[in-house]
């Protein structure tokens, strides 16, 4: 995705990159820093130049190995949230159709426990490369913040990785960085998502959750 400034594309050594996911045939979960690609010190990013951005965005599936993939555009951005750090695109359904490929499913039991003892995994496309995976632990919760911290190995480009309880494969939270001070990785937890889904985009959060109840039958 490039990144562009006031209707230009700015001139970085790299393009932004991160990892994205779907969680019905054509909705896609990254975070919004990833789709936004504007760094703390920079103003937010203005309408025009995200529609320009994300008509510019290309997401990559089945990139196992490198220069493989199949590659599909962002149709809209149907919805984000800053705080929660989190965006739902709704992907274009090119020659290889998005329905056949399946989704990830979620961890919708707000009780679900946890604890230092619960293991986690995250898939992950680190700096644009073909999909890797870490495994590590669940660490706490962090304090003031929807999010968990954990410890699985993690690399530029994982922000907006699913991370995955090992006992069900299940998504239990959305990666978005790193607490360097403590050297644990960042996850806003899926259940928070959800709720904000709910409460603000409830057609969206209904969609969901139909595909997350016939996937599961």
């Amino acid at each position: 995705m490039p990144k562009i400034i006031n209707g230009c594309i700015d001139k970085v050594p790299t393009v932004p990159t991160g990892t994205a996911w779907l969680v019905t045939p054509e909705l896609a979960f990254t975070c919004w820093h990833v789709i936004e690609a504007r760094s703390y010190r920079e103003d937010w990013i203005s309408e025009s130049d995200i529609q320009a951005q994300l008509a510019n965005t290309l997401l990559f599936f089945d990139n196992i190995l490198p220069g493989q993939g199949t590659e599909y555009g962002v149709k809209k951005l149907e919805h984000y949230n800053r705080d929660l750090d989190y965006a739902l695109l709704r992907l274009k359904d090119e020659d290889s159709s998005l329905e056949s490929r399946g989704f990830l499913n979620l961890e919708t039991n707000q009780n679900a426990p946890l604890t230092v003892q619960t293991q986690l995994f995250v898939i992950q496309h680190p700096k644009g490369e073909p999909k890797q995976g870490s495994s590590g632990y669940f660490v706490k919760i962090a304090p003031d913040t929807n999010c968990i911290l954990y410890n699985a190995p993690t690399d530029k480009g994982t922000s907006g990785s699913p991370v995955l309880k090992i006992n069900n494969w299940q998504v239990i939270a959305l990666h978005n960085g790193e607490k360097k001070n403590e050297a644990l990785r960042e996850a806003t937890l899926i259940s928070h998502i959800l709720s904000d889904l709910k409460q603000n985009r409830l057609q969206l959060y209904e969609e969901i959750m139909k595909a997350q109840k016939s996937d599961k039958e």
